[in-house]
């Protein structure tokens, strides 16, 4: 292979990594995007809490008495609601609480990782994709339900619904 033919291959193997370039740059930009909030976490909290007191037994609701675990499918409003003591309520907003914090610190990082991503991908002179959103529009987060002064899981789910 003369020097004019590798030239030529090398440059054909550009093009074809020019032309796949973009794609990988909006992947990478998107992998290092920020999240979900955790409203998963904290339903499966909810969830936890209730089967481990054994309100599914007395829910109201046939699916949890049927399943023998709690099927709620709200965090801020389950259909055991009036079952729940003051104390497991407290335990779940301190649950929720970690969560969140957790969930907060993480996107942080990821929201961080990501701005140096696009930078790198920018110095590069690729254009990144805009992160996309992420979630349900319209939902409540978990931590609509965090708990106030004085305010328990009936207060909140009356302020919150």
């Amino acid at each position: 292979m003369d020097l004019q033919e590798e030239t030529r291959a090398l440059r054909r193997q550009l093009e074809l990594i020019r032309a796949y370039v973009p794609e990988s740059a909006a992947a990478l930009a998107g992998l290092y995007a920020p999240g979900l909030r955790p409203r998963p976490e904290v339903l499966l909290a909810r969830r936890v809490l209730a089967t481990m007191a054994g309100l599914d037994r007395r829910c109201p609701e046939r699916s949890c008495r049927r399943n023998g675990s709690c099927q709620a499918l709200d965090v801020c409003a389950p259909s055991c609601a009036p079952l729940w003591p003051d104390d497991l309520t407290g335990r779940f907003f301190d649950m929720a609480a970690g969560i969140e914090l957790s969930a907060l610190v993480d996107e942080q990082h990821r929201a961080a990782s990501h701005a140096y991503v696009c930078e790198l991908l920018a110095e590069a002179g690729l254009q990144p994709a805009p992160a996309l959103a992420r979630g349900r529009p319209g939902r409540k987060s978990a931590s609509a339900c965090r708990p106030k002064t004085g305010i328990g899981m009936k207060t909140c789910m009356k302020t919150n619904t």
